[in-house]
């Protein structure tokens, strides 16, 4: 995940584009960390082609991804599991004693595995790493059966707790907030249509949503929440929910009044009322579609600790951010994105999905699962 490091030395060899926006700054980026578009997941694309077609010839023009080692506005950031994050906490010699046991263990098992961790790019190290981290933090958390567990053992269940809590959320990053990132999560759907409730919720906020406007409700739920064309509504987070909603949408050539563009990335996001309306009315007049726009209710502030350690940053292609991804669909957002990213990323993602199905486990059948074992 050392992309910035690496460019500084590429970029003096190789021409950038003359005046480059900032998406197509980082499409170039993208080249130069060996990120080649791809037609996407050919599962999801074909759902989304039943969604809305446009959005489906955008997705599947080519979309890209790859990790950085700075979060950045108008990019992602992903959830890392437990095991990612005590790798993540060894790279950056965060002091964490779970850290320190497994780079111990690395180190007396594997000499070298840790160098070659370093460089964010080995995948066969990061899977080695990855079953160590397993059997080492299994043997942890198992001590919480015992009724007898040290501090250090608490300490981890709460780092698995917080981290399943997390597994497999996107986050898009709006913008850096004192001691942190403002950010909205892009993978969980709250509802797979809009109700007045929700509306009154998008434009006021939870308390004051009995104050919104009637006219403004009729507006929004006549754009986003017809029964033909129905329009999800996301959870962005557990913050802000007093306030309004936020509205993330890609249409630039619209110029929607109280959109504000992210970084240069042609993502833009609306958290007003007056926003939402806009958005709204463009819909209504026929400019837009529905699913031109992700409706989304909270917010999610990460400290700056918590996005370098429990998160993983990515920088996307925009239909990569801007498409729908309601519930259901066949490859979640998360193993989407980290399979476009390819390497450790990809790698991260099978190991993650053969954890979750059981394969490559010796776990004993007669043990129900959800009890502390990872």
């Amino acid at each position: 995940m050392l992309v910035h490091l690496l460019l500084v030395d590429v970029l003096s060899m190789c021409p950038a584009p003359s005046n480059p926006s900032g998406q197509e700054w980082r499409e170039f980026r993208a080249r130069l960390a060996g990120s080649s578009p791809g037609p996407g997941s050919a599962r999801n694309a074909a759902a989304l082609k039943q969604l809305d077609e446009r959005l489906w010839r955008d997705y599947t023009q080519g979309v890209w991804a790859h990790g950085t080692s700075l979060p950045e506005p108008g990019a992602l950031l992903l959830a890392l599991p437990l095991q990612a994050q005590l790798i993540q906490e060894m790279r950056r010699d965060v002091p964490s004693q779970w850290a320190a046991r497994l780079r111990e263990t690395l180190a007396g098992d594997t000499p070298g595995l840790i160098d070659r961790l370093q460089g964010g790019s080995d995948a066969t190290a990061f899977a080695f790493a990855w079953k160590s981290a397993s059997t080492m933090c299994n043997r942890g958390l198992g001590k919480m059966r015992s009724g007898f567990p040290s501090p250090a053992e608490r300490k981890l269940w709460a780092m698995q707790c917080a981290a399943l809590e997390r597994r497999a959320h996107v986050c898009l990053v709006l913008g850096e907030v004192a001691g942190g990132l403002s950010c909205v999560v892009l993978s969980k759907q709250l509802s797979s249509h809009l109700t007045p409730e929700l509306a009154r919720r998008l434009l006021r906020g939870r308390q004051e949503a009995g104050l919104a406007d009637e006219a403004e409700v009729d507006l929004v739920l006549r754009a986003f929440g017809s029964a033909s064309h129905p329009c999800p509504v996301y959870w962005g987070g557990g913050e802000g929910v007093a306030e309004s909603g936020v509205v993330v949408h890609g249409r630039d050539d619209l110029g929607l009044r109280h959109s504000a563009e992210i970084e240069n990335t042609r993502i833009f996001a609306a958290d007003s009322a007056s926003g939402i309306c806009a958005a709204a009315e463009a819909v209504v007049d026929g400019a837009a579609q529905p699913l031109d726009f992700r409706l989304t209710i909270g917010r999610t502030t990460l400290s700056d600790r918590s996005a370098q350690c429990e998160w993983t940053p990515v920088a996307c292609s925009r239909p990569l951010v801007l498409k729908p991804s309601p519930a259901g669909l066949p490859k979640p957002l998360w193993h989407e994105v980290m399979q476009a990213c390819g390497g450790e990323c990809a790698e991260m993602s099978r190991l993650l999905s053969d954890e979750s199905s059981g394969r490559g486990s010796r776990r004993n059948p007669n043990r129900p699962r959800g009890d502390s074992d990872l």
